[in-house]
């Protein structure tokens, strides 16, 4: 249990500093892109589908980062009316939906990943594989924050019947 909240901990230390080096890297790829097509008159090709593989990263991998960090839409008008140890309950039901959701989202993800590892992008000699693993690894990451946080929900809901 505590691997696995130690984990999750480091994973969003390092998808931060993953995260700022792909914002930067796409910021300054499109910036790139402008200056070349409308100044220069020459358009940038392969700019295209290398900001596309750094947009989808960022956004699978910044998923994962929104999760750990609770930024992610969260409806709990409903939890709200509950007693407490019943909302604390309900959300350990949902955080293993979520988790379960997770998971076969990993594992058809990975049957896409691999349906697609041969194939390239028209422009720039990359797998399609870099694209959809985005989607792959950023389903994992997610995985392992919300075991960690049905961990945590569960330490709460413990500590609370002990008080």
């Amino acid at each position: 249990m505590n691997f696995i909240i130690r984990l999750s901990d480091r994973l969003y230390k390092i998808m931060e500093y993953i995260l700022g080096v792909l914002g930067i890297e796409l910021i300054i790829l499109v910036f790139y892109g402008v200056i070349k097509r409308y100044i220069f008159k020459a358009p940038l090709i392969w700019g295209y589908e290398l900001s596309i593989l750094s947009f989808m990263w960022i956004s699978f991998l910044g998923a994962g980062h929104a999760l750990k960090s609770k930024k992610h839409i969260v409806f709990d008008f409903f939890i709200d009316t509950l007693p407490e140890v019943v909302a604390k309950i309900v959300k350990i039901a949902a955080d293993i939906f979520i988790f379960l959701f997770l998971i076969i989202g990993v594992y058809y993800s990975y049957n896409v990943f691999l349906g697609t590892i041969a194939q390239e992008f028209q422009t720039i000699p990359i797998s399609y594989g870099w694209l959809y693993s985005a989607l792959l690894v950023g389903l994992i990451i997610m995985a392992v924050h919300q075991l960690a946080i049905f961990f945590e929900d569960i330490k709460n809901l413990i500590s609370e019947k002990e008080g």
